[in-house]
């Protein structure tokens, strides 16, 4: 069977956009299926649209199938892997500056806190995710200001799996991002895994 890697971007992106068609390309030239939506209403996201997306695009997983989100994107492929129904088990799961905790900006008031821990209810059963990933993997930097180190640590804390931290490479914004080697070559370890 195939390999495949489905790619979901964060908030306000494109698929095409930077290290992510980046990456999209370098799998499709080693034989990869790459399946990298552009979700829907991008700068106004709503969660449950996000992972309906990713439930359409990506159909029925297999030992085959790598997952692989940014930002915004790693919270709804948490979402999507506890709502999964199905026994089967994706071979790894990539989470780059992921999170679980919700965090509205700064100087927000109440009504913003309220609107924000709505926006990313229910949360992600972890537990449920473990059972759907046969490896687990976050990637974060050591200077970003929009999912902070520690958000992306506590995740790997709640979650498990393995973690790299990057120095200097912010939020991975594929404005700025054209190329991610490191990201190619974690893919390439877990290939070698049987």
């Amino acid at each position: 069977m195939k390999k495949r890697v489905v790619i979901i971007h964060g908030w306000a992106d494109k698929p095409e956009r930077g290290w992510l068609g980046w990456l999209a390309m370098q799998l499709r030239e080693q034989g990869y299926e790459v399946l990298n939506p552009a979700m829907p209403n991008a700068k106004k996201p709503s969660i449950t649209e996000w992972v309906e997306t990713v439930k359409q695009t990506s159909g029925t997983l297999d030992e085959n199938t790598i997952l692989v989100g940014h930002s915004l994107g790693t919270y709804v492929l948490l979402r999507y892997l506890s709502e999964y129904s199905q026994s089967d088990k994706v071979k790894a799961l990539i989470l780059v500056s992921g999170f679980l905790s919700v965090k509205p900006r700064n100087n927000s008031n109440n009504t913003d806190k309220t609107d924000h821990k709505k926006f990313f209810s229910p949360a992600p059963d972890l537990k449920l995710v473990q059972d759907k990933a046969t490896e687990i993997y976050h990637i974060y930097s050591d200077d970003d200001t929009m999912v902070e180190p520690a958000r992306s640590k506590e995740l790997v804390d709640l979650l498990g799996g393995y973690s790299l931290e990057l120095h200097g490479m912010g939020h991975f914004l594929s404005r700025d991002l054209t190329e991610f080697p490191e990201l190619l070559k974690v893919i390439d370890i877990i290939n070698t895994i049987e």
